[in-house]
């Protein structure tokens, strides 16, 4: 009486299979939008910076951002920097209406890696003048 085999062939394509499933759902997540809400003062407007245009962005100085996500889906975090930031049509222009240099404002952003420009505000306030901000690293 013969033994039946076992299907080593079938077990090894359904385990390939299983690992591609697992590598494309990792990458999917890297795709997700991240949204982040941090403190920041403001250093140039949308119309200049260093005499250059910014055309819709504004110069933040922003604090830390440790629960920052990269683009592979990894947290990295952000250290403390100076980044100009996308203001989208979709945010009201009464949004950052009387804000000047030197403001210090607490802000979202939402980053999507799959889109041509990742990262965008979502909602700015201006936080008291006497607010502290922490602008040294993670």
């Amino acid at each position: 009486m013969r033994r039946a085999r076992a299907p080593w062939g079938v077990l090894l394509l359904a385990a390939l299979l299983a690992a591609g499933v697992a590598v494309a759902g990792c990458k999917g997540e890297a795709a997700e939008a991240k949204s982040y809400t941090v403190r920041g003062e403001i250093t140039a407007l949308p119309e200049v910076a260093s005499g250059q245009p910014l055309a819709g962005k504004l110069l933040i100085h922003h604090e830390a951002i440790p629960e920052f996500v990269d683009r592979q889906g990894s947290e990295v975090g952000m250290v403390s920097m100076t980044m100009p930031f996308e203001l989208p049509a979709s945010l009201p222009a009464t949004a950052t209406e009387g804000l000047v240099v030197g403001d210090i404002i607490e802000f979202r952003f939402e980053v999507r890696w799959s889109e041509a420009t990742p990262g965008w505000i979502t909602a700015i306030r201006e936080l008291p003048a006497d607010t502290e901000l922490e602008l040294s690293g993670l």
